[in-house]
């Protein structure tokens, strides 16, 4: 191993006390190269950054720290078709800091030194690091030293500032746009993606007459009912006459229900349906016809329903559906729907951008030859007899309302389907696997918080 002046750290997460400080760690002190020729004792080069090579043994470490992480007793021989699995892998691990740091150099982009030492203390404190001896204990179990770490952290704050530069969103905030409420933050992130009020409006035109479970706008009808269900048309006879002698009160419908009804769901409320019919629901009640053609307040019966036997029912409460109008609160959150979607569309642009621009410029030996080397030729694959052939690439282009017929409806923020959009910053966050255009096999974005919806989180809702 070389000397701690020159060796590259293997970058591992550094878990303090519970795993809450994440480290990719790079160190290295050797100068760029215009030849892509890789040195002597090394297996990669980044060219035309400084401290942008691989070391064999900082590979061979990180390799059985792989092998480790898979459940793996040792490297698989390279013969093996998880051990291109494990390179690919590690690679990716090695590399993508050096291009953040390459990528952040030529755009200009620092960190500053009580930034990064800010961001150490506060993690130090979250993990619960109290003192020194505790702080010497976990940098011992990890084989790091503090430096390191701080390297780590340096590392993260560059590409936290580089994805603020390249595709600035909730999660990628600038410096002067992360001290804003999230309305302000709404609208400078509107104002820098073009969303105009032409936008919204025709964002709700386009979804305000979808029922809320489509993503749309509109609360559908519903209808409260309490029925009676019995496979004996002479036992729903019997029950009408005893309530309609009961004059159709609670008490009446609570004894004759316990008596005659054979549902399971309601027999032991008083016939009640356990919740509201919706109309049109994509998980319709079976009695959603008749409780709809039914009048409300009277008793309808018997209804032969086929399978299910012989039914009576009473519409207690009829509920008309209703859409939400554009108020300013519907605003916001459209626009912040608009803003999230199109964010994704420039951080994939990057991304793309990114992942061949530092890929060509990424040589590497024969033993790290991985998706994120220049010249890497993947091996052709068959499918096994028997398999499906793979389907149709679909997609990856963000879809703005009218132009698709997706669900317009984002409940956890902006969370595009795979296969259908491309996915923004997220650790671990992989784009559509049925891409093979955009990124290499198996690449994942460059890690960052995950993407969520700019401003106003909340979907649009109703009340009924």
């Amino acid at each position: 191993m070389r000397n701690a002046s020159r060796r590259t750290k293997v970058r591992v997460a550094v878990a303090f006390a519970i795993a809450i400080i994440v480290a990719l760690v790079v160190t290295a002190t050797t100068t760029g190269f215009s030849d892509p020729a890789v040195p002597s004792g090394d297996v990669a080069i980044v060219d035309g950054v400084d401290n942008g090579t691989i070391s064999q043994d900082d590979f061979d470490a990180a390799m059985k720290q792989g092998a480790q992480s898979l459940g793996l007793q040792q490297v698989p021989d390279p013969n093996d078709d998880q051990y291109a699995q494990l390179v690919g892998q590690v690679m990716q691990g090695l590399v993508l800091p050096i291009w953040v740091r390459g990528e952040a150099e030529e755009r200009g982009i620092t960190v500053d030194d009580s930034d990064v030492q800010d961001e150490y203390e506060a993690q130090k404190k979250q993990a619960g690091i109290k003192n020194q001896k505790d702080l010497e204990k976990i940098l011992k179990q990890q084989d790091l030293t503090e430096q390191e770490v701080l390297d780590g952290i340096r590392d993260q704050l560059l590409q936290d500032k580089l994805l603020a530069e390249a595709a600035p969103g909730s999660q990628s905030l600038p410096d002067d746009l992360a001290q804003l409420t999230p309305e302000e933050q709404t609208q400078k992130l509107a104002d820098h993606y073009g969303v105009s009020d032409h936008d919204v409006q025709a964002y709700y035109d386009t979804a305000k007459d979808k029922t809320v479970a489509e993503g749309g706008f509109t609360t559908p009808p519903t209808r409260t009912a309490r029925i009676i269900l019995n496979t004996s048309e002479d036992k729903i006879n019997a029950a009408k006459a005893e309530l309609e002698k009961g004059d159709l009160s609670d008490d009446t419908w609570t004894k004759v229900a316990k008596k005659y009804s054979q549902d399971q769901t309601s027999n032991a409320n008083g016939g009640q349906l356990p919740q509201p019919v919706e109309q049109g629901s994509a998980t319709p009640s079976p009695y959603e016809d008749q409780i709809f053609d039914a009048p409300v307040k009277e008793l309808v019966g018997p209804i032969d329903t086929g399978d299910r036997g012989f039914l009576l029912l009473q519409v207690t409460k009829d509920t008309p559906g209703k859409t939400q109008p554009l108020d300013d609160q519907l605003k916001q959150q459209i626009t912040a729907s608009i803003v999230n979607n199109r964010q994704q569309q420039v951080f994939y642009d990057f991304q793309k951008s990114f992942f061949e621009k530092w890929t060509a410029r990424t040589y590497c030996t024969s033993a790290a030859d991985s998706e994120f080397c220049a010249g890497y030729v993947a091996p052709e694959t068959e499918p096994a007899e028997g398999e499906p052939v793979p389907p149709p690439v679909q997609s990856t282009q963000p879809i703005e309302p009218g132009t698709s017929e997706i669900p317009l409806s984002f409940p956890s923020g902006y969370q595009p389907t795979q296969g259908d959009l491309p996915q923004g910053p997220g650790a671990g966050v992989q784009l559509p696997a049925d891409d093979t255009s955009a990124l290499p096999a198996g690449a994942t974005t460059i890690p960052s918080g995950a993407a969520g919806t700019t401003g106003t989180t909340t979907p649009p809702t109703t009340t009924p």
